[in-house]
């Protein structure tokens, strides 16, 4: 058995970001969210259920190809505004993201969709609302 990094140690320190309270939105950019699932399904009709209303989506479909997405949007200085992840998804799941995310001090509205109830408590205790599976979008 072998034990993964942190899904945010190998991005530089850099990129480590603050945000206190809800993220302001000026002028007319679109609200930004990220939808991380592996089921093709569920991302697909999540991110045009969000497109449709007004949102730009950028999608991963699992941990790995999230925090690539979550470290090329800081870097570009276009934090999304809005996570919305799942939490069983390869290589990194929806909490440790959450986790790491919250240990570096970035804090943005986040929902971990789960089919596991008993992974809410732990969800809030990171400060994301929780989504139970199944759900209607």
């Amino acid at each position: 058995m072998s034990i993964q990094p942190h899904p945010l140690a190998e991005l530089r320190p850099d990129t480590r970001a603050t945000v206190a309270g809800p993220p302001v939105i000026t002028g007319t950019r679109r609200p930004r969210i990220v939808v991380a699932d592996d089921d093709d399904d569920v991302r697909e009709t999540l991110a045009r259920m969000f497109e449709c209303d007004g949102f730009e989506v950028l999608v991963a479909c699992d941990g790995d190809q999230l925090v690539c997405i979550l470290d090329e949007a800081h870097r570009a200085g276009a934090d999304p505004d809005v996570l919305l992840l799942d939490h069983r998804m390869p290589r990194y799941t929806g909490l440790e993201v959450l986790d790491g995310l919250r240990t570096w001090g970035f804090h943005k509205p986040s929902v971990l969709i789960t089919a596991f109830g008993e992974l809410a408590a732990e969800a809030r205790a990171l400060g994301a609302a929780v989504l139970e599976k199944p759900f209607e979008p």
